[in-house]
Order: C-alpha cells, then structure tokens, then sequence
C-alpha cells in the first residue's frame, strides 16, 4: 500500500517533490524526487516560494474575460524559491537528512540535477549539481544519504568574457 514519506511542506507556497519552476523553466529539469536503485531511499526537493509575489496570467480567448490563472513567478533579479534537498529511508523515518548545498555558492543557488550513484564496495550516494545564480559555476556535489555529509567532488568556472557572455552547460551524470 503506498505510504507517505515526507510531511514537513505546509502551507501555501510550499512543496515536497515537486521541481520548482527555475529548474523547470530553465534547467530543464521536472523531477523533484529521486529512489535510489536499492529503493532503501527516497532523495527530495523541498520548495518555498510563499515569499514569491502571486502574477496572474489572463487568458484573453477564455469566454468569461475574469478567468485567469495565478502562480507565484520568480522575475529576473528578484528572489527565486528556496530549495532545500532531503533523504528519507523508504522503511520510514521520523525526520529527513538535510544536506548544505550552499557552501559552493551561498544561499542563492540553484540545486540543477541529482542523482543516485552505486559504490562499488556496496551502498549508495546522491550526486547534485550546484549552480551558482549566475550560471556561471557549477559544483558537483557527494551527499551520504546515512550521515548527510556533503563533499564537493569538482567545481567548474566559466571564463568572464565580459557582459555575462558565459555560462556552464548542465549535463545528466
């Protein structure tokens, strides 16, 4: 029978597994959670965005001209959602791991990609991709979902070329 995992997303603007709308939009990302190939674990996205104002979207063919659809829209230069990544065991737990994605870039990042990872010598890890707002530096990310460390595997930079004419290109692992 299937079973609820996570609880800690109340109220309004806020979400567990959902991808927020930057990834969505932007990175090309519409995952928000993530089994482990054990299914010993479930990673997900944790999103905040009730700091987001509301924007609403007419819909000027719609036959009654009131209709109109409302969504919290993080503009360029304003704030974005905040996005935390979590780890439950599928067997239940009473609260989360919560890993530190903001060592690389700070507290405005974006969390890109994530994925499970089998070691050779048994068990799993996540591995995330960090993106700074920007765009212009990507982290990689090694997160044990038993002790919610997190190591920084490799950081890349892109060239300043001037005028924000670089950006790094995000790639599945």
């Amino acid at each position: 029978a299937p079973r609820r995992l996570t609880f800690g997303a109340r109220g309004t603007g806020k979400t567990n597994g959902v991808a927020d709308y930057c990834a969505q939009e932007e990175m090309d990302r519409y995952d928000g959670f993530w089994l482990s190939s054990s299914a010993n674990f479930l990673a997900f996205e944790e999103v905040d965005e009730s700091h987001i104002p509301l924007f609403h979207i007419g819909h000027p063919g719609h036959p009654d001209p009131a209709e109109a659809e409302t969504h919290r829209y993080p503009f360029a230069g304003a704030a974005n959602p905040k996005v935390r990544l979590g780890v439950v065991p599928t067997s239940g737990a009473p609260e989360p791991i919560w890993f530190d994605l903001t060592k690389p870039f700070g507290e405005d990042c974006y969390l890109a990609r994530v994925s499970w990872l089998t070691k050779p010598e048994g068990g799993e890890v996540l591995l995330a991709q960090v993106q700074s707002r920007d765009q212009r530096a990507l982290a990689l990310l090694r997160l044990d979902p038993t002790t919610g460390t997190a190591a920084t595997l490799m950081t890349e930079t892109a060239p300043d070329l001037g005028q924000g004419s670089t950006w790094i290109n995000l790639h599945d692992v």
